[in-house]
């Protein structure tokens, strides 16, 4: 490459040098946008799982919401016709929770809701997935599990629900 000026030729460029001179130049740019495309990248993966858990957790409870149980569920369908795996689903419902509401207001409701989320939490195992259906209604996917295991689970807490001493309702079923 010859390399001129208005006043005439400066002087001759071979290709190594051109490239030296490219790489030099261009080199920390590349770097430069490399390091800030990673930290978007970064960005983006965070703001995907915020979504992720905005989508399928129950805001007011913390715990996994209807969408995340339908997912989990087709999930685990196709590893249950597989390798048979099995699986059961409880459902709860709070008794009279209208009245709960009616009577002591929406706050102590939602009192109720997040206090029996927190004890039935504790009555099941970490493979099991509890997910607040709707309202005052939960479901609980016991997963590798039978009917037996599934039905004493299931009145082991209702039994504790029932004994328990709610702090803003005494009683619950």
């Amino acid at each position: 490459i010859v390399v001129t000026k208005p006043e005439g030729v400066v002087g001759v460029m071979d290709r190594r040098h051109l490239l030296s001179m490219c790489y030099n130049q261009l080199t920390p740019l590349i770097k430069h946008e490399y390091h800030m495309l990673h930290s978007l990248m970064g960005l983006v993966d965070e703001g995907e799982q915020g979504l992720l858990k905005m989508a399928t957790t129950d805001t007011l409870t913390g715990i996994g919401n209807r969408r995340l149980l339908e997912e989990v569920f087709q999930a685990h369908q196709k590893v249950d016709e597989r390798y048979g795996v099995s699986m059961h689903l409880v459902m709860l419902d709070i008794d009279d929770f209208k009245t709960i509401n009616d009577t002591y207001g929406h706050n102590v409701g939602d009192s109720v809701l997040k206090e029996l989320t927190a004890l039935v939490s504790r009555s099941i195992r970490k493979s099991d997935l509890f997910i607040r259906w709707g309202g005052e209604e939960f479901a609980i996917l016991l997963r590798y599990s039978d009917s037996e295991t599934a039905a004493k689970v299931a009145e082991q807490i209702r039994i504790r629900i029932a004994r328990h001493t709610f702090k803003t309702v005494s009683d619950l079923t």
